[in-house]
């Protein structure tokens, strides 16, 4: 890998962004890097609220150190996070991995990496009915019909449509929330629309209706992938 990990490092100032940088690529490469699931737990923000998802992920998936090719900083431009591209065999094109600071220590958002990582949204799309699940997801309204939308993770393979109430009341959230990014950042906006549209936390059902299965969104958990307190919920 291209990233080794760091020793332990020091404290830093709020604004030193290039040593704010190298703890938080630091954590990540011990996380990344860590024999398993039990010692990657001191890299992971909030351990105490998904020890035991931890536990079945690597009963299910195979404990190990997670391979990976190269790091790569995206950035926020906050002093307490850090979004790093990481780009392994199974993932060439790289996914996004969110580092947190919290009471001075870097630590990951490990629920949006096995999101991303085990590609839960599409497991969970091609599996069986009458499930829910909250998933870190790009939503791509359709520009013709009100209340239709396509729903991805950041990573290539399968989207799925999802149908709405045009007149319901999650329907005209998400319609709001749209029409407020596109005209405070038309052109932001618009590339994000090419790269598959903005990213929400969505809570969705896949049901059973009318001899078809579908998707349905129940919840806007949240608007961005930034990591969540379990505790603020």
């Amino acid at each position: 890998p291209e990233e080794a990990p760091l020793p332990n490092l020091p404290p830093t100032n709020e604004g030193d962004t290039e040593a704010n940088l190298s703890q938080a690529r630091s954590a990540l490469t011990g996380f990344l890097t860590a024999p398993d699931w039990t010692s990657r737990l001191i890299y992971v923000l909030y351990p105490e609220t998904v020890v035991d998802k931890m536990e079945a992920m690597a009963k299910s998936e195979g404990d190990g150190p997670i391979e990976f090719d190269h790091v790569a900083a995206i950035g926020l431009g906050k002093p307490d996070a850090e979004v790093f591209g990481v780009s392994t065999p199974r993932h060439p094109n790289g996914i996004p991995i969110a580092v947190q600071k919290v009471d001075k220590q870097w630590l990951v958002d490990w629920v949006a990496f096995a999101d991303f990582y085990y590609d839960a949204f599409r497991r969970f799309a091609k599996g069986p009915s009458d499930v829910s699940g909250t998933f870190r997801l790009k939503l791509l309204p359709d520009p013709d019909e009100s209340g239709l939308y396509t729903l991805s993770p950041p990573t290539p393979g399968e989207a799925f449509k999802t149908q709405l109430d045009p007149e319901s009341e999650i329907n005209t959230q998400l319609t709001s929330i749209l029409s407020r990014y596109a005209e405070s950042s038309p052109e932001l906006y618009k590339a994000t629309l090419e790269q598959g549209g903005p990213n929400f936390i969505l809570n969705v059902a896949k049901i059973s209706e009318d001899d078809q299965e579908k998707i349905v969104i129940k919840e806007i958990v949240a608007v961005g992938w930034a990591p969540r307190s379990p505790y603020d919920e």
